[in-house]
C-alpha cells in the first residue's frame, strides 16, 4: 500500500482528491490536523500544530485504500514577506523541500545571503528544520591595488650604489649589449641622459629590476628630490573591470 505524503502550513488548507471512493476516515493524532470530506474523493486537511501525522482512508468494506502521511509545517508566507522589503533588490525563493526549508535564487554577494539565511532561521517557528541554503551570489573576485602616483624630474639623473648589469638585451631594445659598472653616488659621467635618453634608462629599470629594487630605486630617487610622489591611493577593483581614483578634479 503506497504512502502519499501531504504537507500543510498551520492555519492552511490543502486539497487532497482520491481514485476511490472514501467511506470513513481515522486521524493518528487530531491534535495536529484536522480533515473535512467533500464529497466521496475530496477531503480538505486543515494544519492545526506543527507536526507529522497519519490519515488512513477506509471503504465502504472497512478496507484501507489510502495512507497519508501528513506533514504540519510553518506558514512561509510571512517569511516571504519579510524578505521582499528588507531585500528588495533580491531575487528570493523559499518552499518546503523534503520537510526541510529551501531557500533559491541570487544575491548581490555572500554577505546578504547569509543575512537572509540568519532571518529565515529567527522567523522560523520549528527549530528541528534545516535550512539549505542554495542561494547564487553574484559577486565577483575583488582586488585590492596600492597605487603609486609620482613625478619625476624630466633632467633627472639616475644612479643608486648597486650593481646594475645589462646584459645581452633584446635587439629591438635601445641597448645593445651593454654593461655598465657601477658607481656610488649621482653623477653625469655614470649614467648620462644624452647616452641613451632618460625613457630608456626608466624602461630598462623596469625590465631588469625586481619589485625590491624597483622601491629601493624610487626610494632612492625621492631622497634626492628627483621623484615626487602626488598620490598613494588603495583601490579595490572587480577582476575585469576598471578601477579609479579622483585627485583634485582628475581621475
Amino acid at each position: 500500500l503506497a504512502l502519499t505524503e501531504i504537507t500543510v502550513a498551520t492555519d492552511k488548507d490543502e486539497i487532497y482528491l482520491s481514485d476511490q471512493d472514501i467511506s470513513s476516515i481515522s486521524i493518528t493524532n487530531k491534535e495536529i490536523v484536522d480533515v473535512d470530506k467533500h464529497s466521496n474523493k475530496k477531503l480538505s486537511v486543515r494544519g492545526k500544530k506543527l507536526g507529522e501525522t497519519t490519515i488512513t482512508l477506509y471503504n465502504n468494506k472497512d478496507e484501507i485504500i489510502e495512507k497519508l502521511n501528513v506533514f504540519v509545517v510553518q506558514d512561509l508566507t510571512p517569511i516571504k514577506h519579510a524578505i521582499k522589503n528588507i531585500f528588495n533588490d533580491e531575487v528570493i525563493g523559499i518552499e518546503y523541500i523534503d520537510n526541510n526549508i529551501v531557500l533559491t535564487g541570487s544575491a548581490s554577494n555572500s554577505s546578504i545571503a547569509s543575512k537572509i539565511t540568519q532571518l529565515v532561521r529567527k522567523m522560523s517557528n520549528d527549530s528541528s528544520k534545516e535550512i539549505i541554503n542554495l542561494i547564487n551570489t553574484d559577486s565577483k573576485q575583488q582586488v585590492m591595488l596600492r597605487v603609486r602616483v609620482g613625478e619625476i624630474k624630466k633632467n633627472a639623473i639616475f644612479m643608486l650604489g648597486s650593481i646594475w648589469s645589462i646584459e645581452n638585451q633584446d635587439p629591438k631594445s635601445s641597448l645593445y649589449n651593454t654593461k655598465f659598472e657601477s658607481t656610488s653616488g649621482i653623477g653625469t659621467s655614470a649614467f648620462d641622459p644624452g647616452l641613451f635618453g632618460y625613457q630608456n634608462a626608466l624602461s630598462l629599470a623596469y625590465k631588469t629590476a625586481s619589485d625590491i629594487a624597483f622601491k629601493v630605486m624610487l626610494s632612492a630617487m625621492q631622497q634626492e628630490g628627483l621623484f615626487k610622489v602626488l598620490a598613494e591611493p588603495n583601490l579595490v577593483a572587480i577582476s575585469g573591470q576598471t578601477a579609479e581614483f579622483r585627485a583634485g578634479n582628475e581621475i
